[in-house]
């Protein structure tokens, strides 16, 4: 298969990935992973598809593996987080968050996701100073709520421990993970942010 070839089926895949059409995406890009089982940005696409049908291990694998190459890929390092974030490992989300923050700082979508990290893991007061970095300040102040609650509670049964903050809805922008990790230019790929 010629590289114009297999760039026309990763773009087929991103497209019906974004989408929805997860099954019509799943064969383009394991099409290209028959042909290339190193291809990154197949394997990249693959990791996304994996979040997004939910498969968390699945997607935590393949990230990890990708990490493993890449290791100083701020985007891979933050789909990695993201994967141990909706797979409710709250420890690992903040490492992998942490490191991509390292190597993007400043990065508002990585303050947040580790905000909601932080939250879910019950550590209201690092989750709400993650959230203001991030420029969310509605979600700080969730957080600022919560642990007024939380200490209002904690002072009328001393002996429980609070319960982890609910984390909200996490979803990701498969064009910009995409072109961030790999500087993919598509001509629909437009800008969310």
């Amino acid at each position: 298969m010629r590289v114009d070839e297999i760039q026309i089926l990763l773009d087929q895949g991103r497209i019906a990935l974004n989408q929805g059409r997860f099954d019509e995406a799943a064969e383009l890009i394991d099409r290209v992973i028959a042909e290339d089982a190193n291809n990154e940005q197949a394997l990249n696409l693959r990791g996304l598809l994996f979040f997004k049908e939910e498969k968390f291990t699945e997607a935590v694998d393949l990230f990890g593996g990708l990490v493993e190459k890449y290791p100083e890929e701020p985007t891979l390092l933050m789909n990695l987080g993201l994967a141990f974030l909706k797979s409710e490992q709250f420890d690992q989300a903040i490492i992998e968050l942490n490191r991509a923050l390292s190597y993007s700082p400043g990065n508002p979508k990585i303050h947040n996701y580790l905000g909601l990290a932080y939250s879910g893991s019950g550590r209201l007061q690092e989750a709400k100073q993650h959230f203001l970095d991030g420029g969310s300040a509605k979600m700080a102040d969730q957080m600022l709520q919560m642990m007024v609650t939380s200490s209002g509670e904690a002072a009328e049964t001393a002996d429980s421990e609070p319960a982890p903050a609910e984390t909200p809805e996490v979803d990701v922008d498969v064009d910009d993970s995409f072109d961030e990790t790999f500087k993919v230019a598509t001509a629909d790929a437009g800008d969310d942010s």
